[in-house]
């Protein structure tokens, strides 16, 4: 999700100051009010200007306010990233809101502000009968296991240390935007793994996406991830790593 945080006031006047207030936080942006207060004996008509330094988010509030003398006025404000980031770090961006008084462009008050803008947080839980499936396999994929076990010993000796992983992954079918869903387990199950999703463009070196620890209660999980790294962005593969050593490694699919 995005945010973002409340700054102090920059007064460059003595009658006109501005107080900014986080208001909201959504994965679509974040809300502000703007409180807009005349000290003066009279009233005011200021415009609102938005600056940013950078171009990567989109700020909406009214043109101008009108404020009696010895009141204040309330201003929502909205920032909203222009282009939502599947990956990637926390990029804090700067802004500011500055009010020039109509009947004199030298009565000018600025606030600054920062907006944060997260990517977003694509793994979720896919849907219900995406998850039984994978519980079928998860519970056909033990059995075996098990299986093999019993007909190779007879005493039980120390942990097993052979995993067999596997994963799928199933696009949304359509548009190259809607998430797909990728599901994976490991076995033995309930051990600890780290999981890392990599991809390799036109044969190039694989480029690590993303990579999280899973507990492994019940051997795995399933998530959503983007369409578009199903098409044909390049081969996608997904690793299971306990205790710094690779158990299993899976090609997904992909050009």
């Amino acid at each position: 999700m995005s945010g973002s945080r409340y700054h102090g006031v920059v007064n460059q006047g003595r009658l006109i100051r501005l107080e900014l207030r986080q208001a909201a936080i959504s994965e679509a942006g974040s809300e502000y009010v703007l409180t807009v207060l005349n000290l003066g004996g009279r009233p005011v008509r200021l415009n609102l200007k938005a600056h940013t330094e950078s171009d990567q988010i989109s700020i909406y509030l009214p043109e101008a306010v009108s404020v009696a003398d010895g009141s204040e006025e309330d201003v929502p404000l909205t920032l909203t990233a222009r282009r939502r980031r599947w990956f990637g770090w926390l990029r804090t961006l700067r802004f500011t809101i500055t009010a020039v008084a109509e009947h004199d462009p030298a009565v000018a008050v600025t606030t600054a502000g920062e907006y944060e803008d997260r990517p977003i947080d694509w793994r979720r839980p896919a849907i219900v009968g995406i998850c039984a499936a994978a519980a079928v396999v998860a519970v056909a994929a033990a059995l075996l296991l098990i299986g093999g076990r019993g007909k190779s010993h007879s005493v039980a000796g120390p942990p097993p240390n052979r995993f067999d992983f596997t994963a799928t992954i199933r696009g949304s079918g359509g548009t190259s935007v809607m998430p797909g869903s990728l599901c994976y387990h490991l076995a033995p199950e309930d051990v600890p793994f780290h999981v890392v999703l990599s991809q390799a463009v036109n044969g190039r070196t694989p480029a690590t996406l993303d990579e999280w620890d899973d507990d492994g209660q019940n051997g795995g999980d399933c998530v959503i991830v983007p369409q578009m790294l199903i098409g044909n962005q390049g081969m996608l593969s997904l690793q299971a790593w306990v205790n710094g050593t690779r158990v299993g490694d899976v090609v997904l699919g992909g050009k």
